[in-house]
């Protein structure tokens, strides 16, 4: 039942919407460095919470996109990676995964062409001209 599309904060979201015993211990599993919503909700609800960092975004050497070409972003480490590879980043339009994404990328000055409605391969398809 608590499965589903979204991320860990949607998924915090569903938990504490089926009203389970506080006090109940929770893992909760990310990236180093990934958001801290879902589990500071969670602990806000009563629940402890524990937090295990599974896996880190390491920047790797790579071509810089052309301008004006969409570059498809999945997390705010890769907005920032985008960001130091090219001279001005008003001049290269992003599609982010998500809220968080999108607001990462308009604080370092991405022109935000588009927004995935939900994180599933089947939005990023449903962006790409036909």
């Amino acid at each position: 039942a608590l499965c589903g599309d979204g991320g860990g904060a949607e998924l915090a979201a569903a938990y504490l919407a089926r009203g389970e015993d506080r006090g109940v211990r929770l893992l909760v599993l990310g990236a180093r460095g990934g958001r801290p919503e879902p589990a500071a909700a969670l602990t806000a609800a009563g629940h402890p919470v524990a937090r295990l960092e599974l896996h880190e975004a390491v920047e790797q050497d790579g071509p810089c996109p052309p301008p004006g070409e969409p570059v498809l972003v999945f997390s705010p480490s890769a907005v920032r990676s985008l960001a130091r590879r090219v001279a001005s980043p008003a001049a290269h339009p992003v599609w982010a995964i998500g809220p968080t994404t999108a607001a990462a990328a308009r604080g370092l000055g991405f022109p935000v062409a588009a927004r995935l409605p939900r994180p599933v391969p089947r939005a990023v398809r449903d962006l790409l001209p036909s």
